[in-house]
């Protein structure tokens, strides 16, 4: 049975016209529409590390080491409906753009992530910075960033270091992220 490529959920969570590009053709089918870590880690172009396994356990809500495309949606729409979610994508750009020129690099990214994800190779960079660069232009704009954060909205862990120690104007802020993931 032939495999399409992995790749984010497409659309607003909560708009009920969730168009998911999330899915494998052949694993609906092999695994009973569930994806495993490695699959879930893949199509989100994450590294095998403490952070991206809680965040499959977050959304593996039956412990089976399997997620549904239900359990992915929910778990999406869980961290999207948080009402903090977009102070805390803008914070992460803003965090991120060390030059304040506007734009996130694919080095400016790199740096950005360490404090998360440890060591990542260049290659991870690279593979998280296209994802993130909606219009593949060569630099994420606030909008590429928080276009990308909306379809993946688990994605705002990877900038958990910078959210954590700021000011988002409620007393639940590390809750909020903690919750997320």
């Amino acid at each position: 049975m032939e495999e399409r490529e992995l790749a984010p959920l497409d659309s607003n969570v909560n708009s009920g016209k969730t168009k998911s590009y999330f899915w494998v053709c052949g694993i609906e089918k092999k695994q009973g529409g569930s994806v495993n870590f490695h699959d879930f880690s893949r199509v989100l172009r994450l590294k095998p590390c403490g952070l991206s396994v809680k965040m499959f356990e977050f959304i593996d809500v039956c412990k089976n080491r399997k997620i549904t495309f239900k359990e992915f949606l929910v778990g999406s729409a869980h961290v999207l409906n948080q009402p903090l979610f977009r102070r805390a994508c803008e914070i992460a750009f803003y965090e991120s753009d060390t030059d304040q020129d506007h734009y996130i690099s694919e080095q400016e990214l790199g740096v950005s992530l360490m404090p998360t994800m440890g060591s990542i190779s260049t290659d991870e960079i690279h593979g998280l910075f296209n994802l993130f660069d909606g219009d593949a232009d060569g630099r994420i704009s606030k909008a590429d960033f928080v276009t990308c954060l909306r379809k993946n909205p688990l994605l705002i862990a990877l900038f958990a270091s910078h959210v954590i120690n700021k000011d988002l104007n409620t007393n639940g802020a590390v809750g909020l992220l903690e919750e997320m993931v």
